[in-house]
């Protein structure tokens, strides 16, 4: 009969740290589980920042390369103009010495 009670004490005791331990088990793995759920979600979400960062970028890239066609486009012409100009007051200072020589004779 003393053995009985001590393995019912021994099953007792065995119960009564065991469960405590299984219980603190599944909540570890409860939790280890949810860290690489998280994990992953800030992984994907890492992914879509960088993605979003390259998008920003190559807009800037665009928005630049655009800025400095119009740049170069509105320089030419404006070269154009100003050699035009040049050209319209060489004829007409050549008229004008036409003129005064015209009107010397």
């Amino acid at each position: 009969m003393f053995s009985n009670i001590n393995l019912c004490y021994f099953i007792a005791i065995l119960f009564g740290v065991g469960i405590p331990v299984l219980i603190f088990k599944i909540k570890f793995w409860e939790q280890s589980a949810r860290v690489i759920e998280l994990e992953k979600k800030l992984a994907q979400l890492e992914n879509e920042y960088h993605a979003e960062q390259e998008l920003k970028l190559a807009k800037l890239e665009k928005n630049f390369i655009m800025g400095k066609n119009r740049y170069e486009k509105t320089m030419r012409t404006l070269n154009y103009i100003k050699d035009k100009q040049i050209e319209l007051i060489q004829k007409s200072e050549n008229y004008k010495n036409k003129l005064e020589q015209e009107i010397e004779k």
